[in-house]
């Protein structure tokens, strides 16, 4: 006997209601769960949007409003995926520690962005690893992973 053969339109609808009903639920537990990181990235994406902007204008770049909306748009789909993801994947396991991994690593992406636009915005080209450096905080050796060099706001070289 097969439910789908014999099953009335009625049925169909509340099995795929109660369903749906209880995805919903499971997902809103997941998002509530999982609010801080979302304003956490939030505030990085518009951080990282502003200081963006202000790294373009110091060195003569062309600032795009269509381009620049559309990577904010992208990070903030992808964070939000990463988002579920972890919470997921923390549930699957039985372990919190797998979901504050994954966005540690995608939240210190995101203020490594911010913080080398920042000082590209003040003519400071400053390249670090921000996950080396956390590695050595214990050896207090996360001084030679930082390379500052100081650039005039007229060069033509920029540095990617």
């Amino acid at each position: 006997m097969n439910i789908t053969s014999e099953a009335t339109p009625f049925i169909t609808t509340v099995v795929q209601g109660t369903t749906s009903s209880m995805l919903l639920y499971y997902y809103r537990q997941v998002l509530n769960d999982s609010t801080i990181w979302l304003i956490a990235a939030g505030v990085l994406i518009i951080a990282d949007l502003y200081l963006g902007i202000d790294a373009a204008i110091y060195n003569g770049e062309k600032i795009r409003v269509s381009r620049a909306i559309r990577r904010t748009m992208n990070k903030t789909c992808e964070y939000f995926c990463w988002v579920m993801v972890s919470a997921v994947l923390s549930i699957c396991y039985h372990s919190e520690l797998i979901k504050l991994a994954i966005l540690s690593i995608i939240i210190g992406n995101e203020l490594q962005s911010c913080i080398t636009n920042f000082f590209a915005a003040r003519g400071v080209n400053i390249s670090f690893n921000i996950f080396k450096m956390l590695a050595k905080v214990t050896n207090n050796n996360y001084l030679e992973d930082i390379t500052i060099t100081k650039k005039n706001k007229n060069e033509d070289e920029i540095k990617q």
